[in-house]
């Protein structure tokens, strides 16, 4: 029979064995003796400084080998060897024997690597699998994929490291798809199901933020340029590696039509060129319109404005004008204004008419219109001929207040206020006036008899 050596005590142990039977060593995976096994005489172990006597150290065939006693603690070393006399003088080694034996302690380690090698495994009831690696296509899902996770859980919940599963049928990932692998361990199986995130393009758009300045060139070295690219899967990202095969350049008050192209997509974006130039000026007065007022180049009351050839306004300082014009009654004033290279003229009406101009300006009503609806008559221009009943002066003014006798019917009585110029004459009673000035409601007043008392009213302008 087959036999294995030893290496560490020598002993011959049978092909089969594990472990040696004399101290313990593994011997699984070592090269088996195929010499048969010879007898072992114990007295064959001689200390290194004797002589052995053959005759007596050599058993009878077939004779196996006596064990001696257990060894002492301190003779597991060395072996020492008892000298006796032959009767002749001469000395001669005892007989020892080999201190062999499969000690308690060898067995204990068998059994220890039993036990660990019986309970090393747990006993996993389920298993559960989940997977963090590259989802990208073409990844392929099988047993080498270190993305794949795998723990094992006993009855009582324990998890455990999962190493040894397998995937019968491994699957490679394509776009917008998704795969599915069956994950085995031992008697356990589950699925495993994972999605590409490799997705098609769908389309794409850009945006422009850099310099809009004329003679900017918009191509595909311009860093102002962001392209979005969106993909069938719903998600999107920044890209780069898009092209504008047809660079532009931009031109003042113009806009570029830039065609951008990433993979199979394209979109086509509109930049506008910041530079703009004048197409034309515009000037408002919002100052007063009365006669005897002068508007020149440091009037407040006029706003300039620049109006773009792109249609944009602004509003400009630093503007001229040729010279300062003086509003005068009935007249619309001319100012002409200069901006650079622009100009345009400003027409500014004078809101004072001249005698003439307002006595057009004046119609006529009869008492019954303006007494009736006082308020739907304010602020208009009307003129009004009677008998003066009655005239108010002011002793610290020029104001004079009277009561006009329209169409010499005393009935029909309306009250007029007049700033009478300087030199004129005065008015008496029962002179016969025509006003001219706009009317204002009606005005109460107390009459002698303490009555109260309400006409039309008007302010002249002028009288005759």
């Amino acid at each position: 029979m087959d036999k294995i050596k030893c290496p560490n005590c020598g002993e011959l142990n049978e092909s089969k064995a594990k472990f040696c039977m004399n101290c313990a060593t593994k011997l699984e995976g070592l090269p088996k003796d195929t010499e048969k096994a010879e007898p072992v005489d114990d007295e064959a172990i001689q200390p290194a400084n004797e002589t052995t006597d053959q005759t007596d150290a050599s058993p009878a065939p077939g004779a196996e080998p006596t064990p001696g006693p257990a060894p002492e603690p301190e003779a597991d070393k060395d072996l020492q060897a008892s000298v006796s006399s032959d009767g002749n003088g001469a000395k001669k080694p005892a007989k020892k024997f080999k201190k062999r034996y499969i000690g308690i302690g060898a067995l204990a380690i068998i059994l220890l690597i039993a036990l660990f090698s019986i309970f090393s495994s747990p006993a996993v009831e389920s298993i559960d699998v989940s997977y963090d690696g590259d989802t990208s296509a073409g990844v392929v899902l099988d047993s080498n994929n270190d993305g794949i996770i795998v723990k094992g859980y006993d009855k009582d919940g324990n998890e455990y490291d999962i190493s040894d599963w397998t995937i019968d049928k491994p699957q490679t990932l394509e776009m917008d798809g998704t795969s599915t692998v069956t994950v085995a361990y031992k008697d356990l199986t589950q699925d495993l199901t994972v999605e590409c995130s490799t997705s098609e393009l769908v389309e794409i758009s850009a945006s422009y933020s850099g310099d809009a300045e004329e003679g900017v060139v918009l191509d595909s070295e311009n860093e102002g340029f962001t392209v979005t690219a969106y993909y069938k899967n719903g998600t999107e990202e920044t890209v780069d590696g898009w092209t504008i095969e047809e660079p532009q350049t931009l031109e003042a008050n113009g806009t570029a039509d830039v065609v951008i192209k990433y993979e199979d997509q394209e979109y086509t974006l509109n930049v506008m060129c910041t530079t703009v130039t004048i197409d034309k000026i515009k000037a408002k007065y919002s100052g007063s319109t009365k006669a005897g007022v002068t508007i020149d180049a440091d009037s407040s009351d006029v706003t300039v404005t620049a109006v773009y050839k792109n249609g944009e306004k602004e509003k400009v300082t630093g503007w001229t004008v040729e010279e300062p014009v003086t509003l005068k009654e009935g007249k619309t004033s001319k100012l002409k204004i200069h901006y650079g290279e622009y100009d345009c003229v400003l027409k500014i009406e004078c809101t004072d008419l001249s005698k003439g101009q307002y006595k057009e300006k004046c119609k006529s009503y009869s008492y019954d219109e303006i007494a009736r609806d006082p308020d739907d008559y304010k602020g208009k221009k009307a003129k009004f001929s009677g008998e003066v009943l009655q005239v108010l002066e002011s002793s610290d003014s020029s104001q004079v207040d009277i009561r006009l006798a329209i169409n010499d019917d005393y009935d029909q009585v309306i009250y007029v206020v007049y700033d009478m110029p300087e030199g004129a004459s005065r008015i008496l009673e029962d002179d016969h006036i025509t006003v001219y000035g706009e009317l204002d409601g009606v005005y109460t007043y107390t009459s002698t008899m303490n009555a109260q008392i309400t006409i039309p009213i008007i302010y002249a302008a002028f009288i005759d």
